[in-house]
């Protein structure tokens, strides 16, 4: 079976949510701890609105597909939005 791969939220309320392995085989599309980073090294480097960049709601949770994942959002702390990196999803895409 190929996988679904998919985009999660960075918001751990909807990262625990998605994580549903159970139900379909999956590979998350650019949402490693090294994704993350690079993401949010894009958007301050680039972006005023950066500095605007949300807080993480709630308690971590596991991100079991990259423990690294979990590590560096509590790390950094803020939500990486799709909105923000909206120009490099449609470029994967192509």
């Amino acid at each position: 079976m190929t996988p679904v791969r998919f985009r999660l939220s960075s918001t751990s309320a909807r990262t625990r949510r998605s994580y549903r392995p159970q139900r379909v085989a999956w590979a998350p599309w650019q949402f490693s701890g090294v994704d993350y980073v690079d993401a949010l090294g894009r958007i301050r480097s680039l972006d005023a609105r950066a500095e605007a960049l949300a807080e993480l709601n709630g308690p971590p949770v596991e991100t079991p597909w990259d423990p690294a994942l979990g590590a560096a959002m509590v790390e950094h702390g803020v939500r990486v939005e799709e909105e923000l990196l909206l120009d490099d999803l449609i470029a994967d895409l192509a």
